[in-house]
């Protein structure tokens, strides 16, 4: 019963998507048509791919660590449509063991750094994205730029993160939150075996 109740609080924390994202993504792709129809015709196999991941990502617990990160690579091509210059992205990867992780735990870092780094600046936001093996960890580290305007959220994304952590490893110290001159950062500890 106790495992039945893990798996259904998963799914129900996993679910807690952001719905304006596909509006938002929507309307990039109805204003490239106007003057692109090559790169509109591109973004709606990006999201039609986007899409059809998350939709099988919530039939299961977890999910190899390579395609949570062809999710991710998605997810910021859309979003880099809609923010072109405003938005750059960079990433350093380096990880040996394609380790299986909670299906769907890394876009919400990525969505919440877009959302209040993004959205609410007026300037260029850098968004790292770094992964990396370290001892018996995958260590994998979001951070974003902000200029401190920023309206705040009530921290559900990331609380959720840190939930469904928990309920997956059953381990209390694998996320760590910083937020300081500047810079909102996220680091997730996926343990390896």
């Amino acid at each position: 019963m106790e495992l039945k109740a893990t798996r259904a609080e998963l799914r129900f924390l996993r679910s807690q998507l952001n719905p304006h994202f596909l509006y938002n993504s929507l309307n990039s792709i109805a204003a490239l048509s106007k003057f692109d129809g090559d790169k509109a015709h591109d973004t709606v196999l990006k999201l039609s791919d986007y899409l059809r991941y998350t939709l099988k990502s919530v039939k299961v617990l977890s999910i190899p660590l390579s395609k949570e990160l062809e999710a991710n690579d998605l997810y910021l091509e859309l979003e880099q449509v809609r923010y072109e210059d405003k938005l750059r992205v960079e990433k350093s990867i380096s990880f040996e063991n394609d380790i299986k992780v909670p299906s769907m735990i890394t876009q919400p870092l990525i969505e919440n750094a877009i959302k209040y780094g993004v959205e609410e600046n007026n300037s260029e936001v850098i968004l790292k994205i770094n992964l990396e093996q370290i001892e018996e960890f995958i260590l994998f580290i979001v951070e974003n730029n902000f200029d401190g305007s920023q309206k705040h959220g009530e921290g559900i994304g990331l609380s959720n993160v840190q939930e469904r952590m928990y309920l997956h490893y059953q381990r209390g110290d694998l996320v760590e939150i910083n937020n300081k001159n500047g810079v909102f950062k996220v680091s997730l500890k996926f343990p390896i075996g």
